[in-house]
């Protein structure tokens, strides 16, 4: 008996070998591999397949696992210079503040080098990063050419110091276009007392943020700047628009710092941070929905954010929970913002995750750790036993193909904080970035005169 179960467990064991051995030779038949992650390298003939992949697709995410991913970031470098030299692509929108980044782009316009006017509004984990120089480099060689990639955000958070301030004087510049009218006085001074409390560093009481009087002044304020013959009537309809999506994006983050204040406060309640993730990621898609059908409407955006953002159907993953490991539906109760902009854009949205075998993953915001070899069967492991040290695996039209229907089944992937997670992954997102080695985004080095 013992002798029979040894034989049956090696034909098991031979037969999952076959099935892996049979996936990679796919891979290697039918998966897009890419050349180089070197921002510089602009011969982009290995990249071209994408033009059919990607086809029609009018906002592509750009995700990434864990903020610590220097490879993704040359990798995703690269992407952006394609996917605006050859398929006109040509607004950035960045996981920033909308606000924010909109006074970088303003800065560009003026003059000001990109490498010094990302911290007006983008992220620092970006900004300062050594491996993001390089995109940098390349938006900046653009702006004096007929196609200029712009610069922009779909957070509503303020990520630049000057936010509070830009936001009261473009808010006054309007109330005093419109004649300062008397009816629309209280709701800005309710403004002002908010924009004084959102420069006060450390985090304020979550008492002094009463974000309910405020959503209240807003709703006053956003109905005018929306109608056409309303107070700000003199004032061009885009930018009314546009000044409309930034006041619900701050009523937004006033509530978020809200929540986080009583989070860290003696009155903390469990549940705090999540009604502040269910602040976020909901005003996060009706941004980045605002900026693709409106603001936006005849160009195509590139969105530079987390996965864990720009992923779609999360409640399909599955991850390993507990002491045995087994596997558990996701069971977080909050709605990360790529369901609602896939419910929103369909086929327009075109999502790339990217996942690793190994290396080393670190932050400039201080953390580095080795990154554990993926487990064998995994995407991530198959991908590495091509051999390939880049892979494009597309997953809407890949699966179709002959011999592809294992892509569309339950597979184990890491594209979210490198953890094993096990999905239809087509039901996720519609592409994966492979990258053999990975090595840890570092921080920028300090110039000669700095």
């Amino acid at each position: 008996l013992a002798f029979a179960g040894l034989i049956v467990a090696n034909g098991l064991g031979q037969d999952s070998q076959s099935q892996s051995d049979e996936k990679v030779t796919w891979l290697k038949e039918n998966a897009v591999e890419v050349r180089s992650i070197d921002p510089a390298d602009h011969d982009f003939a290995d990249l071209m397949p994408l033009v059919d992949l990607i086809g029609d697709a009018r906002v592509v995410g750009l995700g990434e696992p864990s903020h610590g991913d220097g490879a993704h970031f040359h990798a995703k470098t690269r992407l952006i210079a394609f996917l605006h030299k050859v398929m006109g692509f040509d607004v950035l929108v960045w996981e920033s503040g909308m606000y924010s980044c909109h006074l970088v782009e303003q800065a560009i316009r003026e003059g000001e080098p990109v490498k010094e006017a990302w911290r007006k509004g983008v992220f620092g984990i970006w900004g300062a990063s050594e491996q993001v120089q390089p995109l940098f480099g390349y938006i900046q060689t653009t702006r004096d050419t007929e196609n200029p990639l712009e610069i922009a955000g779909c957070d509503s958070q303020m990520t630049g110091r000057e936010t509070p301030e830009a936001l009261r004087t473009h808010l006054r510049d309007f109330y005093e276009q419109a004649g300062s009218p008397e009816g629309l006085a209280d709701e800005i001074e309710v403004f002002n007392s908010f924009f004084d409390l959102a420069k006060i560093p450390p985090l304020p009481k979550y008492t002094d943020f009463d974000f309910e009087t405020l959503n209240a002044a807003a709703e006053t304020i956003m109905s005018e700047l929306r109608d056409d013959e309303g107070a700000f009537v003199k004032i061009p309809r885009r930018e009314r628009a546009f000044f409309a999506q930034a006041l619900s994006n701050f009523c937004a983050m006033s509530e978020m710092v809200y929540w986080m204040s009583k989070s860290q406060s003696p009155d903390a309640e469990e549940g705090d941070m999540l009604k502040y993730a269910n602040v976020r990621e909901p005003q996060f898609a009706d941004t980045l929905i605002w900026l693709a059908q409106e603001h936006y409407s005849d160009r195509k955006l590139i969105v530079w954010a987390a996965s864990s953002h720009l992923t779609y159907n999360s409640g399909n993953v599955e991850q390993q929970k507990g002491d045995d490991g087994a596997w558990e539906y996701d069971d977080m109760k909050w709605e990360p913002m790529g369901n609602r902009v896939k419910q929103a854009l369909g086929d327009e949205f075109y999502v790339i995750d990217f996942i690793a075998y190994d290396g080393e993953i670190g932050s400039i915001a201080g953390w580095s750790r080795p990154l554990d070899a993926a487990e064998n069967g995994t995407i991530d492991a198959l991908c590495h036993e091509t051999g390939s040290p880049f892979l494009f695996v597309d997953l809407r039209n890949l699966p179709k193909r002959e011999g592809g229907a294992w892509l569309a089944e339950r597979q184990i992937a890491r594209p979210r904080g490198y953890g094993p997670m096990r999905a239809n992954w087509p039901e996720v997102c519609d592409a994966f970035f492979f990258t053999d080695v990975m090595y840890p985004s570092t921080r920028v080095a300090p110039q000669e005169d700095e």
